[in-house]
């Protein structure tokens, strides 16, 4: 069990990790912008600021530039399900 918990804290996994965590903290910002600031339609919640466009739709939550449709982070919300999947930063 101690080997276990010393290859948990090598650099690679604390990065990672941290990295994991960061992701999260994303999620829960913008998902709090668009609770507060969004515009909803259906299954879509969107909101679109001078430099940046929140989106999500159904359970697909996306960040994108505001004139450029390349997506920067994508987090799919299975949070029912006790987890974040697909947690992607793609910057």
């Amino acid at each position: 069990m101690n080997s276990l918990a010393q290859l948990l804290l090598t650099p690679d996994n604390i990065e990672r990790l941290n990295r994991i965590e960061e992701g999260y903290k994303i999620y829960d910002c913008a998902s709090y912008i668009l609770k507060q600031l969004g515009e909803s339609s259906g299954e879509t919640r969107l909101f679109q600021g001078r430099l940046y466009r929140i989106n999500k739709q159904n359970q697909t939550l996306t960040i994108s530039r505001l004139h450029d449709d390349s997506i920067i982070y994508a987090a799919l919300d299975n949070q029912d399900k006790g987890v974040l999947l697909k947690l992607k930063n793609l910057v």
